[in-house]
């Protein structure tokens, strides 16, 4: 029986325009001055896929926004970019399971998504704020490559197994996830790698409610 459902942020329950990976990094650049948004795609496409040096891409990345006020950050995240169905699939839930987001995506984005879908929780990574600007420093709370350390933490708190679990991703660093729990859910997939990896593949979050029935 599936007592949790979490699912990843960026280019699943969220689907921001920026391809390839649809995510809130990317969208929170459209703040940003031309030529620093220019640089922010040349970091992101000269560190993914080096986990070795995910901590110093996203140090890196984070510093390019200090200074930016909040509201610019708000004028292009908000309202938020729900994919399909993940409104109505949420609403039907009625308090019977343990819902979360686990994202490498920035809590700016997550901390709206836990309040207005009403989950039990949200882990992303924080950016810091000071006089409603970013800072340009923050806190990785979640590794683009280590998001199962995090979930295993999260079956203990919520007193859980891993075949309790269903888990909602669409990208190479959610396959991890997708061996560990009960059900494996591929949201409008990235790869062919990542839909073989899942047990299901879906394209509306509404497709959840008969997978977990």
């Amino acid at each position: 029986m599936i007592r949790a459902i979490i699912s990843d942020m960026d280019g699943s329950i969220v689907s921001y325009k920026h391809e390839p990976y649809n995510s809130s990094w990317d969208a929170i650049s459209d703040a940003l001055p031309r030529e620093i948004q220019k640089k922010w795609f040349e970091m992101r496409d000269h560190y993914v896929g080096r986990e070795d040096q995910y901590a110093e891409w996203f140090q890196k990345q984070v510093e390019l926004l200090k200074g930016l006020p909040t509201k610019k950050a708000e004028e292009v995240l908000f309202p938020v970019p729900y994919s399909r169905g993940v409104v109505d699939f949420f609403s039907s839930i009625n308090g019977g399971h343990v819902t979360g987001l686990l994202s490498s995506g920035i809590d700016f984005v997550a901390k709206r998504i836990k309040k207005e879908l009403g989950l039990n929780f949200q882990i992303s990574n924080q950016l810091e704020i000071n006089n409603s600007r970013f800072s340009g420093k923050a806190n990785s709370r979640v590794n683009l490559y280590g998001k199962l350390d995090i979930l295993n933490s999260l079956l203990k708190k919520y007193n859980l197994n891993s075949e309790e679990v269903c888990y909602i991703g669409d990208h190479f660093n959610d396959i991890p996830l997708f061996e560990n729990v009960g059900l494996a859910v591929a949201f409008n997939p990235k790869s062919n790698r990542v839909a073989e990896k899942a047990r299901h593949v879906i394209y509306d979050y509404r497709e959840l409610e008969k997978l977990l029935k």
